[in-house]
C-alpha cells in the first residue's frame, strides 16, 4: 500500500522534513534576488514528441501490464485496465484533499486557464492563508486544430492546486501526487525545468519550472510573485497539471481521442466532434469585430464596477 501523503507543513517544519527526492537542485525554490519580471514576452510552450511507451504505474489498479498496453495500441485505444480520466481526477482531488486543500469547483465562465479562476486570481491577493484545488477546462483558441494534432486542443483540461503559503515542502507534495495518479517517480525521468511564468492580461508573473516526464512536459510550477499588478506577501505556490498529456503517457496512447474517459467512453467520442466545430468557428467563421465591441463594453462595464468597490463582480 502507498504511503500516506506529507502533510502541509510550516517552513519552519518544512526545514526538517527529509524530501521524497534530495538529488536535484532544481527541487529548491528559485531565488528572486537576481530575477526581474519579465518584459512581456510569451510563454515559451516547446511542442515536445510524445515517450513511445507508457510509463509503468506505481501500484493498485492503476498498474498495466506491458502486454495490455501492447495490445490496447494495437486496437487504438488503451487497455481498460489502465487508469482512466476520471479516475486520475478522482484520485488528484482525493489526494489534494488529504493534505488539506479545499477541493473546489471550475469556474462558471469561459476561461484560458486554471489561473484566472477567482479561486486563484482573487484568492492568491492579501495575507489570508488559502489551500485549493480544482479541475478547469481551459480554452485557447490559438490552439485550435480541428482536433487534428494529438496532443494539441483548443479546449483543454487542466488540474490547479494553490498552495499559499508556500508550505515548504511543495515540490515533494507534488511529487507524492504523481505516485497517487499510478506514476512511479523512480522509474521515469522527472525534471524541473526552469520557466519563469507570465501572463500580462492578469498582471501576474512568477518564478518556477515545466516539469517534464520522460520528455514531455506535464506540468507548470510556480512560486506567484505578484498578480493584479500587485506584489504578492505571502507568495503563493501554482501547481497546474495538464490532464490529457498525463493520462495519453499513463495509458499509452498517441492521441487524445483514443484515452478512456471511463470505462466504455473515450475522450474523441466526448469532445472531438467540440474540437472540430470550435476550430471552424474560431479559424474561420468568428465575426471579430463584433466580439472586440462586446470586449470594450465589458471592459466598461468592469471599470464601473470597480469604482463602485465591487471587485467580485468586476472581475466575473
Amino acid at each position: 500500500m502507498m504511503a500516506p501523503p506529507p502533510p502541509l507543513l510550516s517552513p519552519t517544519a518544512a526545514r526538517r522534513h527529509t524530501p521524497l527526492l534530495t538529488a536535484p537542485s532544481a527541487l529548491h525554490p528559485p531565488s528572486s534576488a537576481s530575477f526581474c519580471p519579465p518584459r512581456h514576452r510569451p510563454r515559451r510552450r516547446p511542442r515536445l514528441p510524445l515517450s513511445s511507451s507508457a510509463p509503468a504505474a506505481a501500484d493498485g489498479d492503476a498498474s498495466t501490464s506491458s502486454s495490455a498496453v501492447s495490445a490496447a495500441n494495437q486496437r487504438g485505444s488503451p487497455a481498460s485496465s489502465v487508469l482512466t480520466f476520471q479516475q486520475a481526477i478522482q484520485r488528484l482531488q482525493e489526494y489534494w484533499a488529504s493534505v488539506g486543500c479545499a477541493v473546489m469547483q471550475c469556474s462558471n465562465t469561459e476561461v484560458g486557464a486554471g489561473t484566472m479562476n477567482p479561486l486563484t486570481f482573487l484568492r492568491v491577493l492579501g495575507p489570508e492563508p488559502w489551500n485549493v484545488a480544482y479541475v478547469e477546462p481551459s480554452i485557447r483558441p490559438d490552439d485550435s486544430r480541428y482536433g487534428d494534432n494529438p496532443n494539441r486542443l483548443q479546449r483543454h483540461t487542466q488540474f490547479q492546486v494553490i498552495l499559499k503559503p508556500d508550505p515548504g515542502n511543495s515540490q515533494d507534495l507534488f511529487l507524492h501526487s504523481l505516485s497517487a495518479i499510478g506514476i512511479n517517480i523512480r522509474e521515469h525521468d522527472i525534471r524541473f525545468v526552469e520557466d519563469n511564468w507570465e501572463s500580462p492580461v492578469l498582471g501576474a508573473w512568477g518564478l518556477g519550472w515545466e516539469v517534464w516526464m520522460d520528455g514531455m512536459e506535464i506540468t507548470q510550477f510556480t512560486y506567484f510573485q505578484q498578480s493584479g499588478s500587485l506584489p504578492l506577501q505571502p507568495v503563493s505556490v501554482e501547481i497546474t497539471y495538464g490532464l490529457e498529456r498525463i493520462l495519453m503517457s499513463l495509458q499509452g496512447v498517441d492521441h487524445f481521442k483514443n484515452i478512456l474517459y471511463t470505462e466504455g467512453i473515450t475522450y474523441g467520442e466526448l469532445f472531438l466532434e467540440n474540437e472540430k466545430e470550435m476550430s471552424a468557428y474560431y479559424l474561420e467563421h468568428a465575426d471579430v469585430s463584433h466580439i472586440q465591441k462586446h470586449f470594450d463594453n465589458f471592459e466598461e462595464e468592469a471599470r464601473s464596477l470597480l469604482s463602485l468597490g465591487l471587485p467580485i463582480p468586476a472581475y466575473a
